[in-house]
Formats: C-alpha cells, structure tokens, sequence
C-alpha cells in the first residue's frame, strides 16, 4: 500500500523480512504538548535537542526536594551526547569546538517546525480545556 504524501512515517515492512532493507533516518524529530510542557526536538544517532517552548521544572528520579538542582528550571535548549550518555543523564555543557553541533541540529529542527506548520510558531498551543472555557466566556458575553 503507498504511503499518503502527508505521512511522515515509513513502514517497518524491511525489518520484518519484507522488501530490501533501507537506511536509517539521518534524523527523526519529536513534538511533546501536554500540561505545561510544550516541547519539540531532534535525535540522530549521536545527539539530541530539546527546544521547550514552556517554563518547566526537571523532573529526576528519586526526587530529593533538598537538592536544589531537582527543582532548577529545564533550559530552553538541552543537547545530550548518546553515545556518551544514552539514558540523558547529563546535558552537554558548552565546550570550545562544540558549538556547531547544536547550531546545526537547531536549525534543522527551525526548518522541520517551518516545513510542517507547527502552530508552536505562531504562539503557545492553547489546551481544549481553555478552547472550551473561552467558548463559555463568548457565550456569557453574548448573552447567552
């Protein structure tokens, strides 16, 4: 069966024995909307790029509430290296020489966000939970 042109995904036929094999993704890219975290990235096989678009706390397990770096606010980027650190353990500090790896995989992930009209783009993603409270404001404005 062809895949739509509006599909992204690729059939997993070729590793159930079905057809040549074909290559990897040189990247695969991630949208996370839920509660407070709006979040987009990009992983190829050596590193990953989270770009949140919403204030969030980390979140790292066990928590301890008297260490003060479980509570600090997530960056608006983070890099991890997976082949040094393939659980995400340790965001990748800036080193010299380092700096085109993120440029790179930020502007690839810019250029997915615009080639698929990510809404993030025009502004915060508003929940159906206000589409529904603002649909009940309108109402009571109205008169209704």
């Amino acid at each position: 069966m062809p895949t739509p042109a509006n599909v992204e995904g690729r059939s997993f036929a070729d590793l159930l024995g079905h057809g040549p094999p074909r290559p990897p993704r040189e990247a695969v890219f991630a949208m996370f909307q839920g509660g407070t975290n709006e979040s987009r990235g990009v992983r190829t096989a050596r590193h990953k790029l989270i770009r949140n678009f919403a204030p969030r706390r980390r979140h790292e397990l066990p928590i301890d509430i008297s260490n003060v770096a479980q509570r600090a606010r997530c960056p608006t980027v983070e890099l991890f290296d997976l082949a040094r650190d393939p659980r995400r353990v340790r965001r990748r500090r800036r080193r010299p020489g380092l700096r085109r790896d993120p440029r790179r995989l930020s502007e690839r992930l810019w250029a997915w966000l615009d080639a698929v009209r990510d809404p993030i783009l025009r502004g915060p993603v508003p929940t159906p939970y206000y589409r529904e409270a603002i649909a009940e404001y309108a109402t009571r404005r109205a008169g209704g």
